[in-house]
């Protein structure tokens, strides 16, 4: 070897690296040079070095790939915009797996001048129904940021507050609970037709899949009652007694109701009978406000204002686990549409997103002001809604 010191040497980086440093030498350049300036404590040598990685083709991807799970928040965001500007598919597949690490709020939809309880999306994505303590339900272009009311209360007229909005299976009605006192359809052409007189307290309800029945509290009788969806007629009842029903949630095929109630525990029952085939026990500490199943109907999520999320094995009557992150109760929970993802909205003004097989926190929205009160997810999982007691409604996603 020549004893040129200009000339490079057996271990420099400027070789490619294809032999790898002795131990305790220093890297100057190359591919181990930008890994070593990533493992810097230093924030701004890493940034550097992120930057410097596009020069190293597929291996230098592959290290700005990884770095959208970096536990810095910085990095993670430098390197989803060295990124997002890239046209190959490769990069906007990867892009798309990790989408809810980077979900900020894309737009704020004003019109209401109350609290919004409850938001529910078209089966199309395009449309978005909110209702809201002020008795109006708007009908949103939420991409344009404009809203028709669809639904208004009369001047000098009591009207209940509406607490809770549901699309039919079709996506021709609004099913519309009003605090406490009746759960109604609203056409799109507005007709109004009545099913239910009295809510119960929690004014909670689920339509099967089918579109051929609704199931709601009965506020006397304290029963689960089971209506026929058309005609408001009652079909049979489900012995529930004393307590008030929280939080209902149905299987895809219709054979499964899953109920909470103000004891905290979970009822699951077989809809062929009519009766509890399992209950969950002390599943929370306080009431359950929300249920959601995964699309395989084996995996229950319950959602409470003791500030967390259960995750249970709903056949084998066991808790997976729990994720707590939450300083308030929770409201609301939405998977995404492949399952992976799920969704909380809390009272401590946040929504969080979670990967609840490995109870991992991938991201923490905020912005709103108030309690954020329900959420929904699009069909294509590319933007999530959020509904406040701060009379706005926020669209998250990919800027």
């Amino acid at each position: 070897m020549s004893n040129n010191p200009e000339q490079p040497r057996e271990f420099d980086a400027v070789l490619g690296g294809q032999v790898a440093p002795p131990t305790d030498s220093v890297v100057l350049g190359g591919i181990e040079g930008v890994k070593s300036r990533l493992n810097s404590p230093v924030e701004e040598v890493q940034l550097l070095a992120l930057h410097e990685a596009f020069k190293y083709g597929e291996e230098g991807f592959d290290i700005i790939n990884q770095s959208l799970i970096h536990k810095s928040t910085r990095i993670k965001w430098a390197a989803y915009e060295l990124l997002k500007n890239k046209l190959e598919a490769k990069v906007k597949e990867e892009l798309k797996n990790y989408r809810y690490h980077f979900f900020t709020c894309i737009r704020t939809l004003e019109g209401h001048i109350s609290k919004i309880y409850s938001i529910c999306l078209s089966l199309d994505g395009l449309t978005l129904y909110s209702g809201s303590e002020d008795n109006n339900i708007n009908a949103w272009d939420w991409q344009a940021g404009e809203y028709t009311c669809i639904c208004k209360s009369q001047p000098m007229q009591y009207t209940p507050t509406v607490s809770c909005l549901q699309l039919s299976p079709d996506g021709q009605e609004i099913v519309i609970a009003y605090r406490g006192e009746s759960i109604e359809t609203r056409s799109l052409m507005n007709a109004r037709r009545i099913i239910v007189q009295n809510s119960g307290l929690y004014h909670s309800f689920v339509i099967s899949q089918d579109g051929k029945t609704i199931f709601t509290d009965d506020g006397k009788k304290r029963e689960i009652v089971a209506y026929d969806f058309r005609s408001g007629k009652v079909k049979y009842s489900l012995p529930e007694r004393l307590r008030s029903i929280s939080a209902l949630a149905i299987s895809l095929d219709g054979k499964t109701l899953f109920s909470s109630n103000s004891d905290y525990t979970i009822k699951i029952w077989d809809l062929k009978t009519a009766k509890p085939i399992r209950i969950l026990s002390n599943a929370h500490t306080f009431t359950v406000t929300a249920l959601c199943l995964s699309p395989d109907g084996n995996i229950l999520f319950s959602a409470s204002s003791d500030n967390t999320i259960r995750i249970w094995n709903c056949r084998q009557e066991l808790l997976n686990s729990s994720l707590t992150g939450h300083s308030g109760g929770v409201n609301s929970i939405a998977l995404s549409p492949d399952g992976q993802t799920l969704f909380t909205a809390s009272n401590d003004k946040t929504i969080k997103i979670w990967n609840w097989q490995t109870g991992e926190l991938i991201n923490t929205l905020e912005g709103h002001l108030g309690n954020v009160s329900s959420i929904a997810i699009s069909p294509n999982g590319d933007y999530l809604f959020s509904a406040s007691h701060d009379n706005t409604i926020k669209v998250w996603g990919l800027e």
